[in-house]
């Protein structure tokens, strides 16, 4: 979803009924858009799991999915408004991934339920891990019994200035107090629930 110049949103995780735990993970990723981009008319791209962009890796290691940005050639169909990447890396028992990082990039490390070894330090599970900006690698290796799958993210620095207020995230107070303005004045819209 890009909130552009104001929209109304909820998010509603219903549990997949052939799930034997009826539990589903939901991780929410909040870029902001670059000031140009902050005025455009909201968008809403609803992706399906199998639409995502997948990389069977080499030799069965796993696989990895692009839900944003790019990875070798693959390509997200989410859009991007500066250089960001989100990757879904799922990794099979015993097995190691090494992922080439750009000097100048943030690189970022979620993992969802798993242990992992990554650069040759242990992780737990529920960790976020943040990388240096510097050109290298992240080396991922799962030291469990069964596959593991955890969440790499970043992108370019943001430069411009970041006012937070609320749910709002703009460049400055004034755009701040137009923002509210806007919302209590019913310009972003409303949700209609059905019962």
């Amino acid at each position: 979803m890009k909130a552009g110049n104001g929209v109304i949103h909820d998010e509603n995780l219903n549990p997949d009924p052939q799930l034997e735990n009826r539990t589903t993970h939901g991780l929410q990723f909040w870029v902001n858009l670059p000031a140009k981009n902050k005025a455009e008319s909201p968008e809403y791209l609803a992706v399906q799991a199998q639409e995502v962009p997948q990389k069977e890796l080499e030799q069965g290691k796993g696989w990895i999915k692009v839900v944003a940005g790019r990875y070798a050639e693959l390509t997200s169909q989410i859009p991007s408004y500066s250089e960001q990447f989100i990757y879904h890396l799922h990794l099979e028992a015993g097995q190691q991934f090494s992922l080439a990082t750009q000097g100048g990039l943030e690189y970022a490390a979620f993992l969802l339920e798993s242990n992992v070894s990554i650069n040759g330090d242990a992780y737990t599970a529920g960790e976020f891990i943040e990388f240096d900006r510097k050109d290298g690698a992240i080396d991922v290796y799962n030291p469990a019994e069964k596959a593991i799958d955890l969440i790499i993210f970043g992108g370019e620095s943001y430069t411009e200035p970041i006012v937070a207020e609320g749910p709002f995230v703009m460049n400055s107070r004034t755009e701040i107090a137009v923002a509210y303005r806007d919302f209590f004045n019913g310009k972003y819209g409303e949700i209609v629930y059905h019962n």
